[in-house]
C-alpha cells in the first residue's frame, strides 16, 4: 500500500516519509468509488457490501468484513474553512499515480483494497490471514494518522505562532505608525506655530518700520517747513530792511530836495525882494506880493472896506492886459477873476480894480513863471510805484518781487 501523502502545507526538512515499496499492479477501481461527496461512505449498509459478490451454492457465505471509517471533523472543518494568511506552499511531489494524494485518497485506496480482497475467491481458511493483514494495515494507518495529526498540530501551532507574530508585528507597526503620525502632527503644529510667530514678528517689524518711516518723514517735513519759514522770515526781514533803507534813502533824498528847493526859493525870494526894493516897493507891498495866501483874509477885509468906501454910483475900471505880459496861471495863482476880451481874445480883462503896483507884481510873476523861475511853491506830484518782477540771483528764492519808483520828469 502506498504511503500517506503530504498535506497542503510546507513541512520541515527533518520530516520525511519512510521508503515506499514499489506500486503493485491492481485492477482499476469502479468509477463510483471516486465520488467524494456521496453519503454512502459515511453510512455503509449490508446491501452495498453484501450484494457485490456472486457465489455458488456450494460455497459458504463469507463473514461481512468490519469497516472502520476515520473522520477527523476538526481537520475536515479546517480544510473547508477560509485559508490562513500564509505564503503559498511549494508544490508537493506528485504521487506515482499522477495526482496529489491526501488523507481521503488514502482512505479510498484502503476501501478499494478491501473491496478487492473481498472480491477474490477464497475459502474460510483465509479469514485469519485476512484479519491479521487487516490489523496490520489498521495499525499502520493509525500510526500514519497520528503522524498526520501531530504534523497538523505542529503546523497549526506554527501557523498560530506566525499569525501571533504577524499580529504583534502589525500592532508594533501600527503603534510605530501612530507614533510617527503623532510626531509628524506635533512637528507640523510646531512648524505652524513657528511660522505664525515669525510672521507676527515680520508684521511687527514691518509696522514698526512703516511707523519709523512716517515719523522720519514728518520730522523731515517739519524741519523743511521750519527751514522754509526761517528762510521766509529772513527774506521778509531782508526785504523789510531793504525797504526801510530805501525809504530812508527816499526820505533823505526828499529832505535834501526840499532843502535845496527851500534854499533856492529863499534865494529867489531874496533876489525878488532886492529887485522890488530897487523898484521902489515898500516892505508891506513886497510881503503881500511874495506871500499872498497869508494875507488873504486881511486882503478880503480890506476889499470889503474899500467897497464900502467906494462911491456907489461910480463905474469900476478893469485893467485890460495883453497875454504876452500876463499869464493865466498867474491870475489863477492869485485867485483873480478874469475873462478874455470878446473883440480880441489876445487880451485878458481882470475883473477887479488894481493899481499900478499890483499889476507890476503880476507882470513879475508871469515873467518868472515863463522863465521857469517861480516865486511860488508848486504842488509836488505824488510818487507813483509799480510792482516789478525781476530775476533774483539766488537759486532758492525764485522770482522775487520788489518795489521800484517810477520817476516822471
Amino acid at each position: 500500500m502506498a504511503a500517506f501523502p503530504p498535506g497542503p502545507y510546507d513541512y520541515d526538512d527533518w520530516y520525511h516519509y519512510p521508503p515506499q515499496p514499489p506500486a503493485r499492479a491492481r485492477r482499476p477501481s469502479p468509477a463510483a468509488a471516486y465520488h467524494r461527496h456521496q453519503q454512502a461512505w459515511l453510512n455503509p449498509d449490508a446491501n452495498m457490501w453484501g450484494n457485490g459478490l456472486h457465489r455458488s451454492r456450494s460455497q459458504g457465505h463469507a463473514p461481512v468484513p468490519q469497516v472502520n471509517i476515520y473522520q477527523d471533523i476538526a481537520q475536515d472543518a479546517m480544510q473547508r474553512g477560509e485559508p490562513h494568511a500564509y505564503n503559498a506552499p511549494s508544490p508537493a511531489p506528485s504521487s506515482p499515480r499522477g495526482r496529489r494524494s491526501v488523507l481521503e485518497d488514502d482512505l479510498l485506496d484502503v476501501r478499494d483494497e478491501l473491496v478487492r480482497l473481498r472480491s477474490r475467491s477464497r475459502g474460510r481458511s483465509d479469514a485469519a490471514v485476512y484479519e491479521l493483514e487487516r490489523a496490520r494495515e489498521q495499525e499502520k494507518m493509525d500510526r500514519e494518522i497520528e503522524l498526520v495529526r501531530a504534523r497538523d498540530d505542529r503546523m497549526r501551532k506554527d501557523e498560530e505562532d506566525r499569525i501571533e507574530k504577524a499580529m504583534a508585528e502589525m500592532r508594533r507597526r501600527d503603534e510605530k505608525e501612530k507614533k510617527e503620525k503623532e510626531r509628524a502632527v506635533e512637528e507640523w503644529k510646531m512648524k505652524q506655530e513657528k511660522e505664525r510667530k515669525e510672521k507676527e514678528e515680520r508684521e511687527m517689524e514691518l509696522r514698526a518700520s512703516i511707523k519709523r518711516e512716517e515719523e522720519d518723514k514728518k520730522k523731515r517735513e517739519k524741519e523743511e517747513e521750519e527751514k522754509w519759514e526761517m528762510k521766509q522770515k529772513l527774506k521778509k526781514e531782508k526785504e523789510k530792511k531793504e525797504e526801510e533803507e530805501w525809504e530812508l534813502k527816499q526820505k533823505l533824498k526828499k529832505e535834501k530836495k526840499e532843502k535845496e528847493e527851500k534854499e533856492e526859493e529863499e534865494r529867489a525870494e531874496e533876489l525878488m525882494v532886492k529887485r522890488l526894493r530897487k523898484a521902489g516897493y515898500t516892505e508891506h507891498e513886497i510881503e503881500k506880493a511874495l506871500h499872498p495866501h497869508e494875507k488873504k483874509d486881511k486882503k478880503e477885509k480890506k476889499e470889503k472896506i474899500r467897497e464900502i468906501r467906494a462911491v456907489p454910483f461910480q463905474q469900476p475900471t478893469y485893467p485890460k492886459i495883453h497875454k504876452e505880459y500876463l499869464s493865466v496861471d498867474t491870475l489863477i495863482y492869485y485867485n483873480l477873476p478874469y475873462e478874455f476880451d470878446r473883440t480880441d481874445p489876445n487880451y485878458i480883462i481882470i475883473l477887479r480894480e488894481m493899481d499900478r503896483h499890483e499889476t507890476d507884481v503880476l507882470f513879475e510873476h508871469t515873467r518868472r513863471h515863463r522863465g521857469k523861475r517861480l516865486l511860488i511853491e508848486q504842488k509836488k506830484p505824488e510818487k507813483k510805484y509799480a510792482w516789478v518782477r525781476h530775476k533774483s540771483r539766488s537759486p532758492s528764492t525764485g522770482d522775487a518781487v520788489k518795489v521800484m519808483e517810477i520817476v516822471r520828469r
